[in-house]
């Protein structure tokens, strides 16, 4: 699984941006027998920097992950 160091959020509306670091996965498949998985579960976290005077709002941005197989 391949995540980004780090995405940069823009407000939507504004100009102001936040960061969210240190993204972290936990894929867990689904099989019904070994090397048999049709379905698996993504999980994703990550830490949001926010700053002290940070603007209320809605904040909007894209990250790519990669799964490379399960």
């Amino acid at each position: 699984i391949s995540l980004h160091s780090a995405v940069t959020l823009s407000r939507v509306g504004g100009s102001e941006t936040l960061v969210v670091r240190d993204f972290r996965a936990s894929l867990q498949p689904s099989c019904l027998t070994a090397g048999q998985c049709a379905n698996a579960v993504l999980l994703v976290g990550a830490s949001l920097q926010v700053a002290a005077e940070q603007p209320g709002g809605s904040y909007a941005g894209t990250f790519t992950v990669t799964v490379n197989q399960f």
